[in-house]
């Protein structure tokens, strides 16, 4: 026993140490553990932020870290490559969206945001307002606080397909994030709950977080965040979405989109609004957008714009012109976020609004 128990204290332990330092130094150095800014709570305004501690960092994807973005949290806790200023010198844009916009995947330098801001930079300011996992009732949420505190002329909605069902408080029911319950009596407005991003167990999160073996495990390989073998059939999915659920909620969803834009038009008379879709990109690659499985939620959008008087841009017919000519896909193989060159593309589209 007690032989045992040296081999235990004098071998085996220090073994697991040094194990852990040399996967700690790899997933440093040869395959660096994707690094991920840490959330903060807006009292004020009610919603999710980055804090600016760590500042920048590089968020990877893959197991081998194949794909990589550099991130920078600028001084009110959005990933941009720029600063904001409260004093307006010229014509100010928010632009209002999810993780496309937030845009962890990419370069912050190589985001859509950060092309128009350097090429429209002799007449427009480009601010970015995104928080991943945010549906569009959270973007009427993020304009209220984009009016308040930015005053923009502009306010640009990106828009995702799993933005409509997630809007739907009884669908989804995520309570970070503004959403809308709809019942007999109308369409009530859900405000955010904060996570609570205090006490021992998120203190402990952030020191983990330190590790870059852990870091790796959780972010690169998934590891505790969903199951690693699933034997049920998978419910069938187009971009991230499940198209059962979204075609049950689409009579609902028909109503959050009227209620939101109806909203933003009652708020925001005199400014002017442009909402951007994505286009269901997987359709796109197999050929087969006519047969597509969420246009139907690009129809919607389209005849909402319509409706409100909205400028609207649809990346489906785009986005599957240049991928027959070119091949290349806006997405990587590891990830659903557009890619460098789906931030050019959509960046380059997105200009002409500004001519």
């Amino acid at each position: 026993m007690r032989n045992l128990l040296r081999q235990f204290v004098f071998i085996t332990i220090p073994t697991l140490l040094l194990l852990f330092f040399i996967l700690e130094i790899f997933f440093r150095i040869a395959i660096p553990a994707c690094e991920s800014p840490n959330w903060s709570w807006n009292d004020e305004f009610d919603f999710l932020y980055f804090e600016n501690d760590p500042r920048e960092g590089v968020h990877t994807i893959g197991k081998f870290g194949q794909q990589k973005g550099k991130w920078r949290i600028n001084n009110f806790g959005w990933n941009s490559a720029i600063d904001y200023n409260l004093n307006k010198e010229k014509k100010r844009v928010v632009i209002i969206g999810d993780s496309y916009v937030e845009s962890l995947q990419v370069d912050v330098e190589k985001s859509f945001h950060s092309i128009l801001q350097k090429e429209l930079a002799e007449a427009y300011e480009i601010y970015t307002v995104g928080t991943s996992g945010a549906p569009l009732s959270h973007y009427l949420h993020l304009s209220r606080y984009a009016n308040e505190v930015f005053q923009p002329d502009i306010l640009l909605f990106n828009l995702i397909h799993n933005d409509f069902d997630e809007s739907i408080f009884e669908a989804y029911s995520e309570k970070k994030y503004f959403t809308l319950s709809l019942t007999e009596d109308g369409i009530t407005e859900v405000l955010p709950e904060n996570p609570n991003f205090t006490g021992l167990k998120y203190d402990f999160n952030r020191f983990i977080k330190k590790s870059a073996l852990v870091r790796y495990l959780y972010y690169n390989l998934q590891v505790g965040r969903r199951p690693l073998f699933n034997f049920k059939e998978e419910e069938e999915a187009n971009n991230n979405v499940a198209i059962d659920h979204i075609k049950k909620w689409s009579p609902q969803i028909e109503q959050v989109i009227d209620y939101v834009f109806s909203q933003i038009k009652k708020e925001n008379p005199t400014k002017r609004i442009i909402f951007a879709i994505d286009g269901p990109r997987t359709d796109i690659y197999e050929n087969r957008l006519n047969e597509s499985t969420l246009i139907f939620l690009n129809k919607m959008v389209k005849g909402a714009c319509d409706k409100y008087q909205y400028e609207l841009i649809d990346f489906s017919i785009p986005m599957l012109e240049d991928y027959q000519l070119a091949q290349k896909k806006f997405n990587s193989d590891w990830d659903g976020h557009w890619n460098e060159y789906g931030h050019y593309f959509v960046s380059q589209h997105l200009l002409e609004l500004f001519d």
